[in-house]
């Protein structure tokens, strides 16, 4: 059983208009199925658009100065990625790996100058960034 597009009335399978309200179903099947198809197409082109986008650099970027680690991962995560997408976010994506490693950098070196300051000796300093 099928129903008229237009009235809703329930038809035969091999009716080619609806009785009640005098629809040709054959042009509603023929539009419908065009429209199926455009919007097949808007979709696919929507989804690579969307698959496209190298969101794991910019992600990677803004993380970096955050979470350096989260930060370090996704950076070289789309830096692969700006190889398959043409270089796409390259260059964001290095920058975010530079950023988080110095970002580690400064942080250690911080330490270590503080800890050196309240009169440490390098030595013990080494074996408490070991240990915790």
């Amino acid at each position: 059983m099928k129903h008229c597009p237009k009235c809703g009335a329930q038809l035969a399978d091999d009716d080619d208009y609806c009785y009640f309200c005098g629809n040709k179903l054959e042009e509603e099947k023929v539009e419908r199925t065009e429209a199926s198809f455009s919007h097949i197409e808007n979709s696919s082109e929507q989804y690579r658009n969307n698959y496209d986008n190298n969101t794991p650099a910019v992600v990677g970027f803004v993380m970096s100065f955050i979470f350096p680690m989260v930060g370090l991962v996704l950076s070289i995560i789309g830096l692969k990625n700006s190889k398959r997408l043409n270089g796409k976010n390259r260059g964001l994506a290095i920058a975010g790996i530079i950023i988080a490693i110095l970002n580690y950098v400064i942080t250690f070196g911080l330490y270590f100058i503080i800890y050196m300051a309240e009169g440490g000796q390098v030595w013990d300093f080494v074996q408490n960034v070991v240990t915790n």
